[in-house]
């Protein structure tokens, strides 16, 4: 059963659904901009723009979002409170997924274009290291592992 319908844009091709602060991001690639939806009422609260082809989004540090800009290679970094894009970081070609891992130093972000994983610092978006993947990478999931 259908809850609700929201029109966000076009292909959103990459959601994220973050429950304590009530939000949904969006990322809307044919429209290159991330849209955010207020859970507590369900309507759209506003849209920013975030690069060439949004892919994949995640939740960064602190308030921020982190999008992945597949049409240019790139990663922007949003504040979706004032819908703003802070800073955009070339990653390689076709980036797709993207996660942080569970202590969030790291983000993770897989390149379809070159076949690749790429990680990159939280604290400042640096480059740490690549390493080649195989097929046609998309997506990513880290698993905190159980003790």
């Amino acid at each position: 059963k259908q809850f609700k319908k929201i029109k966000v844009g076009l292909s959103p091709y990459g959601i994220l659904v973050n429950r304590p602060k009530h939000k949904i991001y969006a990322a809307c690639f044919e429209e290159n901009k991330l849209s955010i939806i207020d859970t507590y009422d369900w309507k759209l609260k506003g849209e920013v723009p975030s690069g060439g082809g949004p892919y994949g989004v995640t939740q960064g540090r602190g308030r921020l979002i982190l999008v992945t800009g597949n049409s240019e290679g790139t990663m922007s970094v949003i504040d979706p409170v004032n819908f703003k894009e802070l800073k955009k970081i070339e990653v390689g070609i076709m980036p797709c997924g993207i996660e942080v891992s569970p202590g969030g130093e790291y983000i993770m972000v897989v390149c379809e274009g070159d076949k690749k994983l790429v990680c990159l610092s939280s604290a400042d978006y640096s480059k740490l290291w690549e390493r080649p993947l195989a097929g046609t990478p998309r997506g990513i999931v880290i698993v905190r592992r159980q003790k």
